[in-house]
């Protein structure tokens, strides 16, 4: 398994105030370290240059490698911190992953307000944004997990949950299916997200409950 580390030891340090490539030009001139698709048409490439691709229906983003390290997250009771020494030693594309969604995920918001600016000044080629936002760390668990985890959901949650990850619809499938609105499917798929994220920090804590 080419961990996180190992990624960063292998790929150059963008530096910050360096012009973003977009993604077409990473694709037609980079030179490719890694590669991961994640379900359906999601995925993300690593480049020896220190770029990072995320790729979804949604569109695309570019960022930097090395600047991706800790990670924190609001779960359904509150926000929460991982470090990024545990994602070092992880599957080198979680991080980036994460990383990748956010930004997506974030730039959607942008649009649904009317906002006339993205997100951030190193995102790059927007594709049309045409679904909401996905739970990444749902594309990612386990099958075996499934089920365990859909349990900490609501019933209109885990309806629309097992439409969009186990059924494999489309946001606007499901929206069409339930009569409801495409923002309206993505807001259940993060707030399901958000308590599937909670259960597995619970399943995961150290005995005891206690925090360093």
């Amino acid at each position: 398994m080419l961990t996180l580390r190992e990624l960063k030891n292998m790929a150059d340090t963008a530096p910050p105030g360096q012009k973003t490539p977009t993604a077409r030009e990473l694709r037609s001139a980079g030179e490719m370290i890694a590669e991961k698709k994640i379900g359906g048409n999601a995925g993300i490439a690593a480049y020896r240059n220190g770029y990072a691709v995320y790729y979804a229906d949604r569109g695309a983003t570019v960022f930097r490698i090395h600047a991706c390290s800790g990670y924190s997250y609001d779960s359904c009771t509150s926000p929460h911190d991982v470090g990024g020494g545990m994602f070092d030693r992880e599957a080198w594309y979680l991080r980036l992953v994460l990383e990748g969604e956010d930004r997506l995920a974030r730039n959607l918001a942008s649009r649904e307000q009317d906002w006339k600016v993205s997100y951030s000044a190193e995102s790059e080629e927007w594709g049309k944004l045409n679904s909401g936002a996905e739970g990444v760390l749902d594309r990612i668990i386990c099958a075996e997990a499934v089920e365990s985890l859909l349990s900490a959901l609501t019933e209109k949650q885990r309806r629309v949950s097992v439409l969009f990850y186990l059924e494999q619809k489309t946001e606007r499938q499901i929206a069409a299916e339930l009569k409801v609105t495409v923002p309206a499917v993505s807001r259940i798929l993060a707030r399901s997200a958000d308590r599937m994220r909670d259960s597995i920090r619970r399943n995961t804590a150290p005995a005891g409950g206690g925090t360093a």
